[in-house]
């Protein structure tokens, strides 16, 4: 990493940052691949409709973080593992949002 006195810093699609030094504006390429600021650049999922699956163990083959995408879309307690997740989003199948389950919505957010 480069260390310039940065004034301000904003981040934009090309994984490039703008800096600006002094009232002058340069481009400065991200050396690291990995997102050093931790954040998690937010992934496009399609909607899974759970009401065309059979069983959990079809949900599973969307993987954990389509799983977890879709479970905090509806609400829901999105951790565990791969088959947990699969087997709590397939619990609602024909349900209504109203009638889910209390044991597997998800904490109000604290503020």
């Amino acid at each position: 990493m480069i260390d310039i006195p940065v004034i301000e810093e904003k981040k934009v699609r090309t994984e490039e940052f703008i800096v600006k030094k002094d009232k002058k504006s340069a481009t400065v390429k991200q050396q690291n691949k990995d997102n050093s600021s931790g954040e998690k650049a937010p992934a496009n999922f399609d909607p899974i409709d759970v009401e065309s699956v059979s069983d959990a163990k079809e949900l599973e083959a969307y993987g954990l973080e389509h799983l977890k995408h879709e479970l905090e879309c509806r609400g829901l307690k999105c951790g565990g593992s791969l088959s947990e997740r699969a087997t709590r989003l397939f619990s609602i199948k024909g349900l209504t949002p109203d009638h889910y389950p209390k044991k597997i919505l998800a904490a109000a957010a604290k503020k």
